[in-house]
């Protein structure tokens, strides 16, 4: 792939298959990319263990949750996911068809809670697909049960290409951030936002760092542009020092 490609390209599977070929990425920022798609469809994560697993590996990516707390929370999401998708089954069942809208909700909260289970596991995916389960079909009681969870989520957790560009950047044209740029204001910026999850003042972070002396187009475009911008984003991690 070239520079002109990375830059309009919609195929998020390409999309990675660059970013890995090029290793200009961390466990850390994988796994904000799958906390990311999980966020981006958070109305879909019925049950409170399922979002609890997606924080924690959240915290886990930046050294602030042990092992062990990452363990007990996907034990917990296990034991929901069970739960959620013994109800969808017997959902489908009763209704006995698989276009009733309940039926669709149901296996669309069992799905999300599969997808949580499996993202915290960190199986990477990429573009590739949902993986809904590691072993196929696992604990779904047939492959209709199976092939329905996957085409309720298949658009809702479709990775979308231009987070894939907030979080890696452009791995043809590596920014070198100058120290001089990270004034007290542009820290107190990026701290604010990292830590409220809201990077609506991106564009102020701009400013900022124009301010002080910044002069990467790359860096100054990103930070104005329509976003989205998350936990991960390559400008906000260069400001943090993160990887």
């Amino acid at each position: 792939m070239t520079e002109a490609e990375w830059l309009v390209c919609e195929d998020s599977h390409k999309l990675c298959e660059t970013v890995l070929e090029a290793e200009v990425t961390s466990r850390r920022k994988l796994r904000l990319l799958e906390v990311a798609r999980c966020r981006d469809s958070w109305h879909l994560f019925s049950d409170e263990r399922s979002r609890a697993v997606v924080t924690v590996v959240e915290r886990y990516a930046d050294g602030l949750a042990t092992h062990a707390e990452l363990s007990a929370a996907r034990h917990a999401a296990w034991d929901a996911l069970a739960e959620l998708r013994r109800a969808a089954e017997a959902e489908l069942e009763k209704a006995g068809g698989e276009e009733h809208p309940s039926v669709r909700d149901a296996f669309m909260r069992a799905g999300a809670a599969a997808i949580a289970n499996i993202w915290s596991g960190f199986t990477f995916t990429g573009g590739a697909g949902l993986d809904l389960d590691m072993s196929g079909r696992g604990g779904w009681s047939d492959d209709r049960s199976f092939r329905l969870a996957h085409d309720v989520l298949k658009d809702a957790f479709a990775l979308r290409s231009n987070l894939i560009r907030c979080i890696f950047g452009n791995p043809f044209r590596p920014v070198t951030f100058l120290p001089e740029w990270r004034t007290s204001t542009v820290v107190a910026l990026v701290g604010q936002m990292y830590e409220s999850r809201d990077f609506g003042a991106m564009p102020i972070l701009g400013d900022a760092l124009q301010d002080a002396g910044c002069d990467s187009t790359d860096v100054l475009e990103h930070c104005r542009g329509p976003g989205p911008h998350v936990r991960g984003c390559w400008v906000v991690d260069l400001v943090l020092g993160k990887e």
